[in-house]
């Protein structure tokens, strides 16, 4: 169909399986005819297995979401010549530096709770003893939601310009 598919393993000091899956589509339907455009995908689960799964199924969401919106909007905003550039680096993949997917770290469980123990433990042994729940579920609707947050994570995607203590330990 055209479509390469990459999975990286994002390797922390945290230890729990985390992965990113790229989903890069040589013949994506633009105005100006097909282009290659690249959907993104992020998952961590104590199972590695579980978390490559979720990696692929939310790149797929990103690019259906695409899809969607373009049939809904479809306007003649022209297409980006480079909207592929920033993965030129996938072209120096080789077999060497692929990795047998039991060298990733898991931990399997069909027990909630112990997973859960899992990735607290797993947060406290890199000094992150804080994880802060806030429960968002809606009587009306009875579908559990809670919001968490671990203070001293951060995103790298979001400003690579802002080090993180976790990170200035390692470079000082």
């Amino acid at each position: 169909a055209g479509i390469d598919v990459v999975v990286d393993w994002l390797v922390t000091d945290i230890a729990v399986a985390t992965f990113r899956a790229l989903m890069i589509d040589h013949a994506y339907p633009t105005p100006d005819g097909p282009a290659t455009r690249c959907f993104v995908g992020y998952g961590t689960a104590p199972d590695a297995m579980l978390a490559v799964m979720r990696a692929l199924t939310e790149a797929v969401q990103s690019r259906l979401a695409v899809i969607q919106g373009a049939r809904d909007a479809f306007n003649r905003t022209p297409a980006a010549d480079d909207a592929a550039r920033p993965f030129a680096w996938l072209a120096d993949f080789t077999a060497q530096q692929l990795l047998p997917f039991d060298a990733v770290p898991t931990f399997e469980s069909t027990d909630l709770a112990a997973d859960l123990d899992f990735l607290l433990r797993q947060l406290a042994r890199v000094g992150l003893d804080r994880v802060i729940v806030a429960d968002l579920t809606r009587p009306d609707l009875d579908i559990p939601v809670v919001r968490v947050r671990v203070p001293g994570l951060a995103c790298f995607a979001v400003n690579q310009q802002r080090v993180g203590w976790r990170c200035r330990r390692h470079l000082l």
